[in-house]
């Protein structure tokens, strides 16, 4: 059994901006690599999935997805304040600017989470991941995208 997380994504304070996504998405639409911080590093492994949420300005929601290439390590302070922190190498599958899954979905089907608020590595339950992935892969259907594989 793999871990599921949630990663934050904050583009107004992040040092992967909006425009990184989309110069990402046109020039590799099949998918892209990053590293990313993660809070709770300490069970975290390579091949663990996440899910994206998109938060703060503008529209929230799930806008990509996808696997952790590395087991966690420590890195430089992506915020610049020289606090420790950790990092996986992902792998981002199905990125769109706009939430595949919108947060008022999320927030219906898995009220106990606060989807708006949190830290970026945030574990979920078997039960809890089994439900995104549900709306996730209704939402790629819906939009055509019918190569979503777990």
């Amino acid at each position: 059994r793999h871990n599921t997380y949630l990663l934050r994504w904050n583009p107004a304070i992040s040092s992967f901006r909006m425009q990184d996504l989309k110069r990402a998405i046109a020039q590799c639409p099949d998918g892209f690599r990053l590293d990313w911080s993660i809070y709770d590093w300490k069970d975290a492994d390579e091949g663990d999935e996440y899910y994206m949420i998109g938060v703060g300005e503008g529209d929230t929601g799930i806008v990509f997805h996808g696997m952790f290439l590395s087991e966690p390590y420590e890195g430089d302070d992506w915020a610049g304040k020289g606090q420790p922190r950790h990092y996986v190498d992902i792998s981002c599958e199905h990125a769109s600017v706009s939430p595949l899954v919108p947060v008022e979905a999320l927030q219906k089907s898995v009220p106990e989470i606060n989807w708006l608020h949190g830290h970026s590595g945030e574990l979920i339950t078997e039960s809890q991941e089994k439900i995104v992935d549900k709306l996730l892969y209704d939402a790629l259907l819906s939009n055509d995208l019918t190569t979503y594989s777990k």
